[in-house]
């Protein structure tokens, strides 16, 4: 049966959809995704965006209770949760932090760079649910960036090119236009002095390679 999802310009509802075309749910006909606007919403007086409306008629809020019932849809909830409560609790309390403290740009970038300094992503050995939550309120942050703010938080812009390259991401990040583009050093050569015969010298050079800055 079909799920209605509202959502709107928000990093909530942003988050949503992401998790939407990750998990292919729009794609596969289980929700179908509707997009209002905030003086729509109080016209109809609507419930507070976003918010989805099961088959049933049953009305769900909240961001985390939504994306619950989104990876469960989508049959990946112990991948993008975690197979423990412990596991689930510890995705939840990153969630938290995050909608928490968004609204507070420096001190989330620094948290967020520090903490990418020694992990891939942000709560595992893979994706889960808290990289895309804090992808969605960050991601119009890093758009900002200028080259020198990539450098420093180069953790961050590592992890978000991990986050803009998976299937259903990419696609959805093309369309917004959120893509971030990589710095990258320049081309140079690196030449090794070798000694040859006596009295010659011969510079042998490396081949040219281009870095990404991570």
């Amino acid at each position: 049966m079909l799920n209605e999802l509202f959502v709107s310009n928000s990093g909530e509802s942003l988050f949503l959809e992401l998790l939407s075309d990750y998990l292919q749910v729009t794609s596969r006909g289980f929700v179908k995704l509707l997009k209002v606007r905030e003086g729509t919403r109080d016209l109809l007086k609507l419930p507070a965006l976003p918010f989805l409306v099961g088959p049933s008629g049953e009305i769900l809020t909240g961001e985390i209770n939504l994306a619950e019932h989104l990876a469960k849809l989508g049959g990946v909830y112990d991948i993008l949760f975690g197979r423990t409560q412990e596991a689930q609790f510890k995705q939840i309390d990153f969630i938290r932090y995050f909608k928490e403290t968004h609204s507070n740009k420096e001190s989330v970038l620094k948290f967020l760079n520090s903490h990418l300094l020694s992990n891939t992503f942000c709560n595992g050995f893979h994706i889960t649910i808290s990289d895309l939550y804090a992808f969605a309120h960050t991601i119009l942050i890093v758009q900002s960036f200028s080259d020198e703010d990539k450098v420093i938080y180069c953790n961050i812009i590592r992890w978000v090119d991990h986050i803009q390259s998976l299937k259903g991401i990419k696609e959805k990040i093309k369309e917004l236009r959120l893509r971030i583009l990589l710095p990258y050093e320049p081309l140079f050569l690196e030449a090794n002095v070798v000694e040859t015969k006596p009295g010659k010298i011969e510079a042998k050079k490396q081949q040219s390679k281009i870095e990404i800055l991570i």
